[in-house]
């Protein structure tokens, strides 16, 4: 990647995980939460960056905030 100097680098957090769905009887959704699981990180240009070379050192973390259902929400 090629950088002026003084630019931000970007990178992304790939997360790979999985959701978790709460149902009522009536098989209505009444909650989901996403759970991490393998965490990796890569450049723009996809090419992968050691955790310990992220600017704080692979300990970023932001919640992972799901719309959770609502009345609106399809119902089979």
């Amino acid at each position: 990647m090629n950088q002026t100097k003084g630019a931000t680098m970007l990178y992304k957090k790939i997360s790979e995980g999985y959701v978790e769905q709460t149902f009522n009887d009536a098989g209505e959704c009444i909650a989901q939460n996403f759970v991490a699981g393998e965490v990796e990180y890569e450049t723009e240009d996809g090419d992968p960056i050691n955790s310990m070379d992220m600017p704080l050192g692979g300990r970023e973390y932001f919640p992972f905030d799901m719309k959770q259902p609502s009345d609106e929400c399809y119902k089979p």
